[in-house]
């Protein structure tokens, strides 16, 4: 998002203002040491909401009594403002556009000062329009809470480089020390990209929703039909006694109508069953009874065999598994070698210590056909026992479902006529309707109710497919990676990296060095300039890719607090009014590379300036670099003026703020 950030500034306790004026593009605060420079980096962060107050302590936070920041971000413009000493206090006011004097002893007026939760609020809105990322409501109410909402905080590790870390080769981004921190910042990074939307976590929740809703209507579907299946001979047979114990040949419903039309079915059978039908004299329940203990007969037949067939099974099962234990323990040699005897007088050859080897080895290898067929045996066999005792549960309980029968029509005929078989009938219809009632559970448009929401479903995926994020992801990757190839072939990595194929993934945050299909990740690629490099590269591709992905919501602001340390490591010790590569040649003690080296470090100063150039003139903006740095007055080759980019943030003769 474009972000130019005008004034970095400080309000001293005796209302005075000191300020930092920047521009688009590259910046350069360069200044000898202890005057301030670090701190500019970590003002930047404060104002971006930090819960830590990192600004370097000395004389900028003995006077400080409030840091600001005067910024535009994409066509608006804002004061943000926080107080010094951690104080829950904050400021945030908009402005038309940018004033070089807006701000004065009076501007930061108490009616514009928020808390740093409100403070927080403010500047997420100005970045992120999501207030819920969480895919799945389940998983939210499992946890308890909802998944935290992206923050500004968040990509804040794609704008900062500080001193402890732009050379550093065990970590990239700023932040990622904290698993949590890092998590959150790799799990955003698509909401930062512009890759989903909020829309994209709503429909996520809606087609969770509705899955486990079509989850529950065909495990419901499922035991209905398991209900029906299981319930089906019970319902012919309560037909049959019903239509014994009224003396007729049949009802008008049959056990298919009650399956395919419960409701329907219970409401015919409930106004035909009454006792006013019922025919005194027939003799339907005696020939019923007969056929009961027919068919009751024929299963016990049936039952027997089952029983013998079980047995069978599992004794068979039984010598495999001793024939098993068996061969598994026998010592068999893998093959047998031929040859001939010889009798050591007489040198005459018998091939019969040939023809035994043979048969041993013909053993061997109908041994091993045995120990093939036993496993498939016995994969059969058990297959067999599971069948066989399906059907012995299914033959029992048919038998169930006779005896019942025959007890209700027994019990008629032993009593007196006709009270009897009206309270049998009664009993019988009651449970029939009953079972009814239990079948009617799935007459409730439950299939349609099915392939609606599976519809619904559908319709939802194509909307989800449109997000496409892997693609996305990967396309992203190979963008960077070709941008890095660009900027990383300008800069001076060792030899031995030449030419450098810098890889990052989105997936993991991490970055590394791909050659002959193996991978060198940073922390093992050597020298402290191969570290900074690689730091640069990424954050300056990545940078780049904002601007060309419009959707992007990360600030396009980068700050690189000393990169020079690799070259100069005693800058630390530059105390002098005026840099002169003469002096620092000698603080550094090392002449034979200090020329090599300062020609580098120019290098890089004119790469980010090239840079900066190329983006502003392709794309309509570029990125704002803001470097700090002991490095000054390097020579930039013809096109730029090292001046030009200080724009009188020289601090040698005075620093931030004086004491």
């Amino acid at each position: 998002m474009k972000t130019i950030i005008y004034e970095i500034g400080v309000l001293d306790k005796n209302r005075i203002i000191h300020k930092v004026m920047l521009r688009e593009g590259l910046n350069i605060i360069t200044g000898k040491s202890s005057t301030g420079k670090s701190a500019i980096i970590e003002i930047f962060d404060y104002c971006f909401a930090s819960s830590e107050y990192n600004i370097p302590k000395g004389v900028i936070t003995d006077v400080a009594e409030l840091y600001y920041l005067y910024i535009q971000i994409n066509n608006a413009f804002f004061v943000l403002g926080r107080y010094a000493n951690r104080n829950n206090k904050c400021f945030f006011s908009r402005e038309e556009n940018y004033i070089e004097n807006k701000i004065g002893n009076c501007y930061f007026d108490d009616r514009k000062s928020l808390t740093l939760i409100n403070y927080k609020e403010q500047l997420n809105r100005l970045f992120i329009d999501l207030t819920d990322v969480d895919e799945s409501i389940m998983t939210k109410e499992y946890r308890g809470k909802a998944q935290g909402r992206p923050s500004v905080r968040d990509f804040i590790s794609f704008n900062l480089q500080h001193q402890n870390l732009i050379a550093n080769k065990h970590a990239l981004f700023y932040r990622f020390d904290e698993k949590e921190k890092r998590d959150r910042v790799i799990r955003n990074a698509r909401i930062f990209l512009g890759f989903v939307d909020q829309q994209f976590y709503i429909l996520s929740q809606e087609k969770e929703a509705i899955e486990y809703k079509l989850k529950q209507l065909n495990r419901e579907k499922k035991f209905y039909e398991r209900y029906r299946k299981e319930k089906t001979p019970n319902i012919k047979y309560k037909l049959n006694i019903i239509s014994a114990l009224m003396g007729i040949d049949k009802l008008p419903i049959t056990h298919e109508d009650i399956l395919q039309n419960p409701s329907n079915s219970k409401e015919i059978l409930d106004k035909f069953i009454t006792v006013d039908k019922i025919i005194p004299d027939s003799d339907k329940g005696a020939k019923y009874y007969q056929e009961l203990y027919s068919e009751l007969d024929e299963n016990n037949i049936r039952l027997k065999e089952s029983y013998i067939k079980r047995d069978s099974i599992k004794e068979s099962l039984d010598r495999e598994k001793l024939l098993s234990r068996s061969l598994s323990h026998a010592d068999t040699p893998d093959k047998v070698i031929l040859g001939s005897l010889e009798c050591p007088l007489c040198h005459s050859k018998s091939d019969t210590l040939t023809d035994s080897a043979k048969a041993l080895n013909d053993a061997i290898v109908h041994l091993s056909d045995r120990l093939i067929l036993n496993t498939k045996l016995k994969s059969q066999l058990e297959v067999s026992l599971r069948d066989v005792e399906n059907d012995i549960k299914d033959i029992k309980s048919r038998n169930k479902i006779i005896k019942d029968a025959i007890e209700k029509i027994s019990y008629n005929n032993k009593l007196p006529k006709l009270n009897t078989q009206v309270e049998t009938l009664g009993m019988a219809k009651g449970e029939l309707l009953f079972m009814i009632d239990n079948l009617s559970g799935a007459d409730n448009n439950s299939e349609e109710e099915i392939n609606e929401l599976s519809n619904e479903i559908e319709v939802i995926n194509r909307k989800l497919d449109k997000y496409n994020i892997e693609h996305e992801i990967t396309k992203a990757e190979n963008r960077i990676n070709s941008i890095m190839a660009d900027i990383a072939n300008e800069l001076d990595f060792e030899e031995g990296y030449k030419p450098i194929n810098l890889k990052f993934s989105l997936g993991s945050f991490d970055l590394y060095h791909e050659t002959n299909n193996s991978k060198i990740y940073l922390r093992a690629m050597g020298s402290g300039a191969n570290w900074l490099y690689s730091h640069i590269t990424l954050f300056l591709a990545l940078h780049q890719y904002f601007i060309e992905n419009n959707k992007c919501v990360i600030p396009s602001v980068l700050f690189f607090d000393q990169p020079t340390q690799v070259y100069f490591p005693n800058f630390k010790k530059d105390n002098y009014e005026v840099f002169d590569k003469k002096t620092i040649n000698e603080l550094e003690k090392n002449q034979d590379q200090y020329d090599e080296d300062i020609r580098s470090v120019e290098k890089l100063f004119m790469q980010l300036a090239l840079y900066c150039k190329r983006l502003k003139e392709k794309y309509g903006y570029s990125p704002q670099v803001i470097i700090t740095d002991h490095a000054d007055d390097l020579y930039l080759g013809d096109d730029f003026r090292f001046e030009d980019f200080v724009n009188n943030n020289r601090w040698r003769k005075k620093g931030f703020i004086d004491s």
